[in-house]
């Protein structure tokens, strides 16, 4: 767990600090603040301290010298590789047979979207003739408004599961 410094004493203002984590497999990071401008003191660098110290697994701590709020460096993110993958195949491949290559655009900013592409539309990609398309296809309109409408609701639908699983 990486921390900012230590504000010093006497310190007097409000900061922004960032704490960041490695998890196998997941890695993560969060702002805390630290405030004497509140009327009472808001001091969450010792609530995580103390977090770190009471808790169960190993965690060892680590103090960044300087104050800093974004991370350096390229930051992979693997579902975001795949979609942007599925994304290409959607662009280059042929015409998809249930909705426009624009509706599947819109439709892959939804959790799972870009799931249900490859469930939904099986048409090779080395079928380099348009797919039968169904009359009535989704048009991207369609689903710019599908996917503004259910997004919300899908995204904290994943949310909820995704707190449950034990990681």
């Amino acid at each position: 767990m990486v921390l900012g410094p230590v504000p010093e004493s006497g310190f007097e203002g409000q900061i922004l600090q960032r704490v960041e984590w490695e998890v196998p497999g997941r890695n993560g990071y969060a702002s805390y603040e630290v405030s004497t401008l509140t009327g009472a003191e808001v001091d969450e660098d010792a609530l995580i301290v103390e977090a770190v110290e009471d808790s169960q697994a190993p965690v060892q701590l680590e103090r960044r010298a300087e104050y800093y709020f974004c991370p350096t460096g390229v930051q992979w993110c693997p579902i975001g590789i795949v979609n942007l993958l599925i994304m290409v195949v959607v662009i280059a491949g042929p015409q998809p047979r249930l909705a426009t290559k624009w509706a599947w655009f819109w439709l892959g900013f939804l959790p799972l979207g870009c799931a249900a592409f490859l469930v939904l539309e099986p048409v090779p990609l080395w079928q380099r003739q348009p797919a039968l398309a169904r009359q009535g296809r989704l048009t991207g309109g369609w689903a710019w408004l599908a996917a503004v409408l259910t997004q919300p609701i899908a995204a904290r639908l994943i949310d909820g599961w995704y707190q449950t699983v034990p990681w």
